[in-house]
């Protein structure tokens, strides 16, 4: 096309690219609201989300939380089990009470001595049982050959260090195998 103004064809020359891109970006701007405006109307989770995925992580996740929170891990999660470093692998269950009643597996004999160091141990563990101290009665008898039975009563106590305390102190007498509590 051949302008016959001279100065308008300078004019196009020198600027006549600013123009065509201000047509093409008003031309892509139509496009994005249009598109825009049909795309709304279509669900957002359909469009860039795969629902059998989600579902999928979803439950994958609460099975793992199930599993962590269950009846049977409830106690070890709580108490951090896991953390207290231990030669043996501890263990709580039950649902509701006031007392725990210990269980301790050794790999010997056990005597009347074992059950005096054992409760010595606890003193060492959780201190000496006192008004100020007050983690719960504690009762250490021998119930086989190899285990020995430990309760612990919470019905009076005003700290419950003595519920992983029972744990560590028992990981310091020889030859525990494992020990696991029961809430009664």
């Amino acid at each position: 096309m051949q302008f016959k103004n001279d100065k308008l064809n300078i004019f196009f020359r020198r600027y006549g690219h600013y123009f065509t891109a201000g047509i093409m970006l008003s031309v892509l701007v139509a496009l994005i609201i249009i598109g825009r405006t049909t795309s709304a109307e279509m669900d957002i989770q359909a469009r860039y989300i795969s629902q059998s995925k989600v579902q999928e992580e979803y439950d994958k996740q609460m099975e793992r939380y199930e599993s962590i929170l269950s009846d049977d891990n409830i106690w070890d999660y709580t108490y951090e089990l896991d953390k207290l470093g231990l030669s043996y692998e501890p263990h709580i269950s039950g649902r509701d009470g006031n007392t725990l009643t210990y269980t301790a597996r050794f790999d010997r004999s056990v005597n009347e001595k074992t059950v005096e160091e054992i409760k010595e141990q606890i003193e060492k563990k959780c201190g000496k049982l006192a008004e100020d101290n007050n983690y719960g009665k504690t009762t250490v008898k021998l119930t086989g050959d190899r285990t020995i039975e430990i309760l612990l009563d919470l019905s009076s106590a005003t700290d419950l260090k003595a519920v992983t305390g029972i744990f560590k102190a028992l990981d310091s007498i020889e030859g525990i195998e494992g020990a696991e509590a029961v809430i009664k």
